[in-house]
């Protein structure tokens, strides 16, 4: 009898380290940002920025009347540099095509997280702007 006490006791020990360390494990996982995932404040970041321009006629007319290259728009410049997150650095371009038409100096030895919005009615525009660590 004595020795099964103590064996039920090894094992309810042994068992509440395996559950604990699994804890850990998953927790630990899940606050790393799997490879090729979007990090939550850069895709937050994105959203704003994108909802704030589709809200406003006077970004939206900037966009639309550019000519295609780095963002010349002072007011949606601003907004982006109000709203980036801490610790990144952002380029911003305007393009009347899918791929990329301006030369924006973005390092090519970091991870580069973009994201894109059509603008205009007649005339389409798109936005893309790009977030990278410092």
């Amino acid at each position: 009898m004595v020795n099964k006490k103590g064996f039920i006791r090894t094992l309810e020990a042994v068992i509440a380290v395996i559950v604990v360390l699994t804890f850990i494990y998953v927790v630990i996982l899940k606050t790393e940002t799997p490879t090729g995932e979007i990090p939550f404040n850069i895709k937050d970041t994105q959203n704003f920025i994108f909802q704030e321009i589709a809200l406003n006629d006077a970004h939206r007319n900037c966009i639309v009347s550019s000519p295609s290259g780095l963002c010349s728009c002072t007011g949606i410049n601003q907004l982006i540099e109000d709203n980036k997150p801490a610790g990144y650095n952002y380029a911003c371009e305007i393009c009347n095509k899918a791929q990329s038409c301006a030369n924006l100096g973005i390092p090519l030895d970091k991870s580069i997280y973009t994201d894109s919005i059509f603008i205009g009615k007649d005339k389409f525009k798109i936005l893309r702007i790009y977030f990278w660590e410092v």
